[in-house]
C-alpha cells in the first residue's frame, strides 16, 4: 500500500437506525417512538472518521455488503476523506446494522443485528495494510480474527490498540488474553471492566489487564471522565460538563483523540485530557460520526477547558497536573 496510514481502524462498519424514545421499553411493552433516520456508524468507522477529522491519515478495514446500506456507508466515509482501500465489499452478506434507542437525556441502548460482517474474515484481512500502517486499532468483535490482525501488525512494528466493551470480551480473560499480549494500549469501558473482575472491582480489572501485556490501560467512564493506568499508577482524568444530545460514538471519538495525541508525541495524561474533551464534544449531535470534532474545534475546546480549570480550586483526589 502506498502512502502508509498513520491509523488503520479494523472492525465493524455499519448503518445505525435511530429511534427517539421517551424512555427505554421493558419486556412486553410498546413505547411510541420517533424515527430519527439512518446514520453511518460502526466502531471502526467511527474511530477512522474521528481520527481523520483530527488530522491523521486514517483508514478503515471492515466489511460491507453490496447493498443500499453498504453504498450509503461507503459514500459517507468517502465524503469524510477516510481511506477506504481496506473496505471490503462482499456481495454475499448484508451490511451490518444497529438499532439505536435514544432517549431524551441523550443516553442510548443498542441492538446489534449481526449479519456476518462484524469483522473481516481471515481471508479478507488486508495483510499489506496491517503490515504498513503505523498504528492499528481494533474493535475485536471476532476475537480469533482480531488476534490474527494484531499479530500481523505487531510483527511489522505497528503500535497496536484495542477497544473492549461488553460485546467484545467473549468469556472474559480466557478469550481476550491472546489479544492483550499483542497491544500497547487497551481501552476498556467501565461496563466491560466490571464484567472482567470479581464483584465489578475496577481496580482489579485494571491490574488484571496490565498483567496480560498492555503498557497503557485506559478505562473510560462516560461523563465521569477516564482513568489512565501505566506503570502500576492509575490517574483519574475528570469529565467535563456538556449538553448531551447523543452519546453514541463518544467512546470512539475518545479513542481517536487519545491515539492521535499519542501519535503526535504527547504524554498519555495529556492525551487523555484531549480524549475526554473530544468524547464530550462528540455528544453534541445525533449520530456516532456527526459531531466528532475537527482539530480546530478540539484545540479551541481544550483551550477553554484549561482556562476554566485554572480558575477552579485544585481537586485533591486528582494527582494529575496538566500543562
Amino acid at each position: 500500500m502506498s502512502d502508509p496510514l498513520e491509523l488503520l481502524a479494523v472492525g465493524d462498519v455499519d448503518i445505525d437506525i435511530y429511534l427517539g424514545v421517551p424512555r427505554m421499553p421493558t419486556f412486553g411493552e410498546k413505547v411510541r417512538g420517533q424515527h430519527l433516520g439512518l446514520r453511518p456508524g460502526g466502531v471502526a468507522a467511527n474511530v477512522a472518521v474521528a481520527a481523520h477529522r483530527l488530522g491523521l491519515r486514517a483508514g478503515v478495514h471492515g466489511v460491507v455488503g453490496d447493498d443500499e446500506h453498504g453504498r450509503l456507508t461507503r459514500a459517507s466515509l468517502e465524503a469524510e476523506g477516510v481511506d477506504l482501500r481496506g473496505l471490503v465489499v462482499d456481495p454475499t452478506v448484508t451490511t451490518f446494522l444497529c438499532v439505536v434507542h435514544l432517549d431524551d437525556s441523550g443516553e442510548k441502548a443498542l441492538t446489534l443485528a449481526d449479519t456476518g460482517c462484524l469483522f473481516p474474515t481471515r481471508g479478507q484481512l488486508d495483510v499489506q495494510a496491517l503490515r504498513t500502517s503505523e498504528r492499528v486499532h481494533v474493535a475485536p468483535f471476532a476475537l480469533d480474527n482480531a488476534a490474527v490482525a494484531l499479530d500481523l501488525a505487531k510483527a511489522a512494528g505497528a503500535r497496536t490498540s484495542i477497544d473492549l466493551e461488553p460485546g467484545s470480551i467473549g468469556r472474559g480473560f480466557p478469550d481476550i488474553e491472546p489479544l492483550l499480549e499483542l497491544v500497547d494500549v487497551c481501552f476498556v469501558n467501565h461496563h466491560a471492566a466490571a464484567l472482567l473482575a470479581p464483584e465489578g472491582d475496577l481496580h482489579v480489572a485494571l491490574a488484571e489487564l496490565h498483567a496480560r501485556g498492555p503498557e497503557l490501560v485506559v478505562l473510560t467512564r462516560g461523563p465521569d471522565g477516564a482513568i489512565v493506568s501505566r506503570g502500576g499508577e492509575a490517574v483519574h482524568v475528570p469529565g467535563i460538563d456538556i449538553e448531551v444530545v447523543d452519546s453514541t460514538g463518544a467512546g470512539d471519538a475518545f479513542c481517536a483523540a487519545f491515539l492521535t495525541a499519542l501519535h503526535r508525541g504527547n504524554d498519555p495524561l495529556v492525551a487523555a485530557e484531549a480524549a475526554v474533551v473530544a468524547g464530550a464534544l462528540a455528544c453534541r449531535g445525533v449520530g456516532a460520526q456527526t459531531a466528532a470534532p475537527t482539530r480546530d474545534q478540539l484545540d479551541a475546546a481544550l483551550t477553554d477547558h484549561r482556562s476554566r480549570r485554572r480558575h477552579d480550586a485544585p481537586d485533591p483526589t486528582n494527582a494529575m497536573e496538566m500543562p
